[in-house]
């Protein structure tokens, strides 16, 4: 599959966000880390120990799919607030992000997007981290959680675990909702609702299972500092398991980008909830771009003939049904005039609140062998009527094209 492409340049207003993010995260940690005591040995050696997860989550982060990767440092920030004082919880998260920022890299194991070094990404990361440790560690003052004299006896730690979670969620929410809103000019309520409502259950299950590790791990420690190595053990076996089997899928991917190669087929995936589309390298090579050519809608119209454009552009823009190309139209690539054929109904992911999630559609293509043949073809066949689409409006278009003499056959899978 194509790398994703790059980002844009910041925008002046998201520049502006980014600033002022680190000036008050700067604030606020000279306040709480100048009024917090110092710690004991015993607990400058947990302190060290807790940094040393946070550091560890941020270089191993969990492959959850198709450029979806998280990391589970607040298994090792919840002990960090619910065990210190908010500077030096503040301190130890810190001092984790860091140090896994200096070692980012030079982790060979990371994709390449997330070894590379961008000084404003930094800047918002660090900040944001040291704005919602803050949070959770202030908030536990609702509950009247002293980290001195903490008590772990059921239930009285589950509380401020969960209000800290929860100060922590929405601070780190409204971070990403206001570089994503700035950035791409979009309303930031709208966002941050479309980042906590509209997020999948499985990200609201695995950020709970997080604060329970996490409060696990506090009584652990408040217990028995050295028992948390102990907790290392499931964690890396997670980790390898799921690691085997992202190197399983690739194995998968790279054989089918090998019998895409030889059938000059290509494929597409559309998650309808995110909007993102995967094109293959095949399919990029099939319609004449380059592989870092962003997958998005805008991207493909630009491709359809001028004359099939008004038949095409609905079937891509309706939200209220499966989208769904016209059975045949024509794209304009690097060396030819493409004609892309669907023979069979697009298939979806079953629907989420009455509407479909992700696409899958299977098309062929094929470019004409000549002018000749092709006026031949529109002379006996004329324009062509298509299968039933999700919209009416989306049920025909023209069939039959010109291009240069003696391309070849080519064929195309849109999944």
């Amino acid at each position: 599959m194509a790398d994703h492409p790059q980002p844009p340049p910041l925008r002046r207003i998201t520049q502006v966000y980014i600033a002022s993010s680190a000036a008050a995260a700067l604030s606020t940690f000279f306040a709480l880390v100048s009024a917090a005591e110092f710690p004991s040995s015993g607990q400058i050696a947990l302190a060290l120990a807790l940094a040393t997860g946070v550091a560890l989550a941020f270089l191993f982060p969990i492959n959850a799919g198709h450029r979806e990767m998280f990391t589970v440092e607040t298994v090792a920030v919840i002990p960090a607030i619910l065990l210190f004082e908010p500077g030096i919880a503040i301190l130890i998260a810190v001092v984790g992000s860091t140090v896994a920022m200096a070692l980012r890299p030079l982790a060979a194991w990371l994709p390449r997007e997330l070894r590379q070094w961008d000084l404003a990404q930094e800047i918002f990361n660090l900040s944001f981290m040291t704005l919602k440790v803050a949070a959770g560690s202030l908030s536990l003052w609702l509950v009247q959680w002293e980290p001195e004299q903490a008590n772990f006896s059921f239930p009285t730690p589950v509380a401020p675990t969960i209000v800290a979670g929860m100060a922590m969620y929405i601070v780190d929410r409204i971070g990403l909702a206001g570089i994503i809103a700035y950035q791409e000019r979009l309303s930031l309520p709208s966002v941050f609702s479309d980042l906590t409502l509209g997020a999948q259950p499985v990200e609201h299950v695995q950020y709970v299972a997080q604060l329970g590790i996490g409060l696990l791990a506090a009584t652990v420690a408040d217990t028995y500092p050295w028992a948390l190595l102990l907790l290392l053990l499931p964690l890396a076996s997670v980790y390898a398991a799921l690691q085997r089997h992202v190197a399983m899928r690739r194995r998968a991917e790279a054989n089918l980008a090998a019998a895409q190669e030889v059938a000059d087929l290509g494929s597409l995936d559309w998650d309808l909830r995110k909007d993102d589309q995967r094109w293959s390298n095949a399919l990029y090579h099939l319609l004449g771009l380059d592989p870092t050519t962003p997958a998005t809608v805008e991207t493909y119209l630009k491709l359809v003939h001028p004359d099939d454009r008004p038949a095409v552009t609905p079937c891509t823009t309706s939200s209220a049904s499966i989208p769904r190309l016209p059975p045949r139209s024509r794209h304009i690539s690097s060396s030819s005039i493409l004609t892309i054929a669907q023979p069979s109904p697009p298939r979806s992911t079953p629907p989420a609140r009455g509407l479909p999630t992700r696409l899958t559609t299977g098309s062929f293509g094929r470019t004409a062998k000549s002018a000749s043949s092709t006026r031949a073809a529109k002379s006996s066949s004329g324009a062509t009527a298509g299968q039933p689409g999700s919209s009416g409006r989306c049920t025909t278009s023209r069939s039959g094209s010109g291009s240069r003499s003696g391309s070849p056959i080519r064929r195309s899978t849109i999944r």
